[in-house]
């Protein structure tokens, strides 16, 4: 069976040094969940033009088995209600102490979404709601190609953050590209 591997991080406004110094255990967690986790072999078909026929990964590849895992290890998904709402909401797909994990295949716009969510638990008034760093997990550029068209890729993100002021987005964030060995 495939396995994934980090093959790159990078460390927005110190993210991984909150995780190293105020929740280790939760980024050794994290690795561990990514590095040693059995991801089955490429399940879809491609229609796409440019790859009509082969064997592509899906999200749902990845997704299933890292969400089992990430629940086995009492990392739970999380629905933040806005403020004085009950219909309005944030999903978040792990968090454990005040730390919040995505684990992204989708389009490039998602991720930027996943961003936003970081920004707004991050800067939540309630205490017991609020995250101290965020983690995002997407595909490096090698796996992206060995997916359907769409999904973001760790280059592109990171390049598209460095474009930016140091504090955009405004929120300590370890984002961690991973690939299939």
């Amino acid at each position: 069976m495939p396995r994934l591997i980090v093959v790159d991080s990078y460390s927005h406004m110190f993210g991984e040094g909150v995780l190293d110094a105020l929740y280790a255990s939760a980024k050794a967690e994290i690795w561990d969940i990514l590095t040693t986790t059995s991801i089955p072999m490429p399940s879809k078909v491609s229609d796409e033009k440019t790859k009509r026929g082969k064997l592509v990964w899906s999200g749902k590849d990845f997704n299933e088995p890292l969400g089992r895992e990430f629940r086995k290890r009492g990392w739970e998904t999380r629905r933040f209600f806005y403020p004085g709402q009950t219909q309005y909401y944030i999903d978040v797909d792990f968090c454990k102490d005040r730390v919040s994990v995505e684990v992204q295949f989708g389009k490039y716009a998602f991720v930027q979404h996943d961003l936003a969510k970081f920004r707004y638990l991050f800067e939540l008034a309630d205490e017991e709601k609020r995250i101290d760093v965020g983690v995002e997990v997407i595909p490096c550029a090698n796996l992206q190609r060995q997916m359907y068209t769409g999904p973001a890729n760790f280059e592109s993100i990171v390049a598209s953050m460095k474009a930016h002021v140091r504090n955009d987005p405004a929120v300590p964030l370890w984002i961690m590209a991973i690939d299939v060995a």
